[in-house]
């Protein structure tokens, strides 16, 4: 019976690791965190413009407001990775990290 569970757990394994590292998820997950950051302000200065409102979705018009909030949101955050995170990224792991003199410890 135990042997039946662990190939059952081994099965359920694969499929979350095939499942977790879909090529939608991880472009999804690159992006998210400048989503994350972008989608309030970007929902607070259109319902603003707009409505003269704060974001609520009552209507049609509000409706179809959130959608071009969803799709800004996106772009920006895709543009903002793409362009601005990943380049100072790379650029990060090719810099060399040395101890200078004003951060040796103090002998003595």
């Amino acid at each position: 019976m135990l042997q039946r569970h662990r190939r059952s757990l081994d099965a359920l394994s694969v499929a979350l690791v095939v499942v977790l590292s879909s090529n939608v998820l991880l472009k999804i997950g690159a992006v998210a965190y400048a989503l994350y950051m972008y989608h309030p302000a970007v929902n607070g200065l259109l319902h603003g413009a707009l409505f003269a409102d704060d974001p609520r979705i009552t209507d049609v018009p509000r409706f179809l407001a959130a959608l071009a909030v969803m799709a800004i949101s996106v772009g920006l955050a895709w543009s903002s990775t793409t362009y601005f995170e990943m380049p100072i990224r790379k650029f990060s792991h090719r810099v060399k990290y040395r101890l200078g003199p004003a951060t040796r410890p103090l002998s003595g």
